[in-house]
Parts: structure tokens; sequence; C-alpha cells
């Protein structure tokens, strides 16, 4: 059992505590509303009142708005720290997945994206597999591959054994949204200084998608949409790249960018030490 942080307070000042803190959950989908509620959770935590902190954070999973409602990680943590609450984080998962059929492509999406987070704290492999296989019985192909391009881009390292055409449907996502940044910047209606943070953002999906290609045995389309973002002539183009890969669990991706970029200072193999 966690000693809790406000073991200090008297039994008054934790009752009265709690009695604003660790209410019911409100209606969450109103993005103030949920701010505070998300507030009261981790106090209801600080004090050691996890099983209500957890309904807080189920109750916005399933009616936050986005990014609000990314609480994968506080589910973590606190079904890590306390027995039994785990099995209910799964439950509402269910449950929240089942409903995806019935929604409207925006909430489906913002929904996608709180379930991606729990997907991702977990490293839920086998789970999205299932939800995948689920997912492409239920809904239309176009919003089937929306629903996966969502998935990868916020967890890929939950992303295995890719069909061709889910393969295809990533790909075909980070060209043509190179294709409208690019055509955007070539109309002059970006400014220069935005032109360079659009690049970068870009960069930075197309790590991430790669490294879901990759996880998903796609080594071809990854170094595909590698060579097809590094093909600008844009001075820093390669930099741009290596920063938007600069995280450990992106090393793969780094190392194909570095296949192409052999010169850049991310890249460059400091020579060995003399042996004695």
């Amino acid at each position: 059992m966690r000693r809790s942080r406000l073991a200090g307070l008297a039994p008054s000042a934790l009752g009265l505590l709690f009695t604003v803190a660790c209410s019911s959950p409100p209606q969450l989908n109103d993005p103030a509303k949920a701010r505070a509620a998300l507030d009261e959770a981790r106090a209801c935590e600080a004090g050691d009142e996890d099983e209500q902190a957890a309904k807080i954070y189920l109750a916005c999973l399933a009616s936050c708005p986005e990014p609000l409602a990314m609480v994968g990680s506080d589910l973590r943590r606190i079904s890590s720290a306390s027995n039994g609450l785990e099995a209910n984080v799964w439950k509402e998962v269910a449950r929240v997945e089942e409903a995806l059929g019935t929604l409207g492509q925006q909430e489906r999406s913002v929904r996608i994206g709180a379930l991606s987070s729990v997907y991702s704290a977990w490293n839920a492999k086998e789970h999205v597999g299932r939800v995948r296989r689920r997912l492409r019985s239920t809904l239309p192909p176009r919003a089937f591959h929306s629903a996966l391009i969502r998935i990868a881009a916020l967890a890929p390292d939950t992303i295995a054994a890719l069909s061709d055409d889910e393969a295809k449907a990533i790909d075909q996502h980070l060209a043509q949204s190179r294709s409208y940044d690019l055509d955007m910047q070539r109309s002059g209606s970006v400014p220069e200084e935005l032109a360079a943070r659009l690049d970068h953002s870009r960069h930075r999906v197309m790590a991430v998608l790669a490294s879901a290609l990759l996880n998903g045995s796609r080594r071809d389309l990854a170094e595909a949409a590698v060579d097809r973002e590094l093909s600008d002539a844009k001075p820093g183009v390669c930099q741009s790249a290596l920063e938007a890969s600069a995280s450990p669990d992106l090393i793969r991706v780094t190392e194909l960018i570095c296949t192409r970029c052999a010169a850049a200072a991310g890249c460059k193999k400091e020579p060995s030490p003399p042996q004695p």
C-alpha cells in the first residue's frame, strides 16, 4: 500500500478534500470540465483514492476531448500501484471499442486516439491485432484505413504483420500528406518560417509511421517513405529528419535516414580511440 502524500492533513481536512476532489465523474466533453476532472483524479491519487481516480480517468477515456482523453499512461501508472484496477481498465476499453462503429468520423478518431494511448502504455500488440481485425470487419475500407493510420501514428510499437492493403494505406497517406504540403509551399501561401515547421512536423509523422511499417514487416515501404522525404533539395532536410526521429523507439528509422545522410552530423560515427 502506498503511503499517502497527504498523510499530514487532519481527518476533517482529508474528508473535505475528497468531498470536493473525489466526487463522481462529471460530463467531460467540455475541455474545461475535462481538465478540472483530471486535476481531481490526480488529487485522488495523491490521497491514495486510486479506485475513484481510476473512475475519472476511465470516464475521460470514454468522453474527454482530444488530447485530454489520452490517459493511457495515467491508467497504467495507477493500475501498477493498485491490485485489481487493470481488469477495470480493459473492461472499459472493450466498451469504448465496441461503440466505435456507431460513432461519426470525428468522434471515432478522438476515441481511437484515447484507446491508442492505452495500447501504447501496455504495448498491447496482440490486443491491437484483434482490434484491427474487428474494425476491418465492421467499418468501410476508408474508415478502417483511417483508424489503422491513427493507431499506427500514436502507438507504432503495437503494430505487427501489416497486410498489403494496410501497408499501402499508410504509404499513400504519407505520400499524399507530403504532396499537399509541398503544393501549399509552392503556391506561396505558406510563409517561409512556417514552411520549415511544416516540413519538420511532416518528418516526425514520417518517422513514426515508418517505424510502424518496420514493425509491421514492411521495410520496403519504410525505406520508400524515408527516400521520399529526403528527395527534397532543401538545405537541412537530413538534419530535420534526424531531429524528427531522435528518440530511442525510432532508432531503426534513424538508421534508415543515416544510410542516405551519412555526412549529416547525427550520422557521423566518432573515430574509435586507439587501442593501447
